[in-house]
């Protein structure tokens, strides 16, 4: 055929009725995802506040969690699309487990690691509005995400410790030299 092999969805697959056609499923640790990958948002003026009070029992808050921590991760690296950075984010209970990695452009270098912190439990009693980390969400889940933003960046910080910036610098010259 035309191709060796694809990388597809294995949700897009399973929906097309075609699991049976999956040969290998990419598991986070053979491969990273881009930060906040599969997350969906929507977007309301921020002085619109009826239109935020309607949207804010969308918000998922595991899913919010995991997202912030990875943009906290992603923004401490001074990081964008264009960088090579993968995570993988996973809330069990109140844990929150992260594994971040930096790669080289040909991906001969790998600098990963893995944090965790107990991001706590949101009460179910408040349900006012707040602004945080350009989102509006119910005050009651503030300190999680807050802990959220903290682990990322801590997870940022070892990376960064661990030779990630030499990386990054690396692969951002070789990305301008590409779009000469």
């Amino acid at each position: 055929g035309m191709y060796d092999g694809l990388v597809l969805a294995v949700s897009g697959l399973e929906r097309m009725g075609w699991k049976d056609r999956i040969s290998q499923v990419l598991t986070p640790d053979v491969c990273l995802y881009a930060v906040s990958q599969g997350a969906l948002a929507v977007e309301a003026r921020e002085d619109d506040e009826e239109t935020q009070k309607m949207l804010a029992p969308l918000v998922h808050a595991d899913t919010l969690f995991c997202c912030i921590a990875e943009r906290a991760f992603l923004r401490c690296l001074e990081g964008g699309c264009s960088v090579p950075v993968g995570v993988c984010t996973i809330l069990t209970g109140s844990e929150l487990v992260m594994t971040g990695g930096v790669y080289s452009l040909d991906g001969s270098e790998e600098i990963k690691h893995i944090v965790s912190r107990d991001i706590g439990c949101p009460d179910r009693g408040n349900t006012s509005l707040t602004h945080c980390s350009g989102f509006v969400l119910e005050e009651r889940l503030l300190p999680s995400v807050e802990a959220a933003v903290q682990l990322g960046t801590d997870l940022a910080s070892k990376v960064l410790e661990m030779g990630a910036g030499a990386v990054l610098s690396a692969a951002r010259k070789g990305m301008q030299n590409k779009e000469m």
